[in-house]
């Protein structure tokens, strides 16, 4: 039964979105201002009001190319960030503002289209730490099976199936398995999709590096 609700409800986001695309926006610049986001040209409302860590609901777009500009709160310029995106009908996106504001760029991520099956959750790690080293991402500890290998700034690991409830994981230097960051425990619920951003300013002084960590669900 759940394995079917499931469908349906994938089956009727399908339909709402009919020839649009979902974009969210994602405000990744650890020294960025507050935002508001502009799509072809005109200030959208409900992507207003970005700050460092927030992640924006989805905003139904034609489908099709889009110009997106990141606008400092409140104002018409300047343009801290300009982005064109390709989006296709049905398919939710999120748009990732990512590095520090001298050069921040949008990383355009394609969003988990289905529920995982199988009572499960899933999850994909995006690397969004200027100048932090390629990680990977263990359950547990190094011997713990890898939930992201081999990931640079700018790069999203694949969706993994994972079990539901508390979670715990472990970020290491790639090949590394003695010297970890234990992330913040995190609560998955089956049948659902999540991304995890490592944002933050890397930092050798600052505790955890200066690491911070953005948990959303693919709604």
């Amino acid at each position: 039964m759940k394995k079917i609700f499931g469908f349906f409800l994938t089956l009727l986001a399908g339909l709402a979105l009919g020839q649009n695309a979902g974009l969210r926006v994602a405000h990744l610049s650890p020294d960025a201002p507050e935002v508001d986001v502009w799509v072809n040209g005109s200030r959208l409302e409900v992507l207003s009001k970005l700050a460092f860590k927030a992640v924006s609901d989805y905003q139904s777009l034609p489908a099709g190319e889009v110009t997106v500009w990141l606008v400092p709160t409140g104002k018409t310029e300047p343009r801290v960030m300009e982005a064109r995106l390709r989006i296709e009908a049905g398919k939710r996106y999120t748009l990732a503002a990512t590095g520090l504001l001298a050069q921040l760029r949008g990383i355009l991520l394609e969003d988990a289209a289905a529920s995982p099956a199988g009572g499960q959750a899933s999850l994909r790690l995006v690397h969004a730490v200027p100048g932090f080293p390629a990680v990977d991402v263990r359950v547990g500890g190094g011997s713990g099976s890898l939930v992201a290998q081999n990931l640079s700034f700018g790069q999203a690991g694949a969706y993994q199936g994972l079990g539901s409830g508390g979670l715990s994981l472990v970020l290491f230097a790639t090949g590394d398995t003695t010297r970890g960051i234990p992330l913040p425990s995190l609560r998955l619920e089956s049948g659902k999709s999540y991304t995890l951003f490592l944002s933050g300013q890397y930092s050798h002084r600052a505790e955890n590096f200066g690491l911070a960590f953005v948990l959303v669900e693919e709604r």
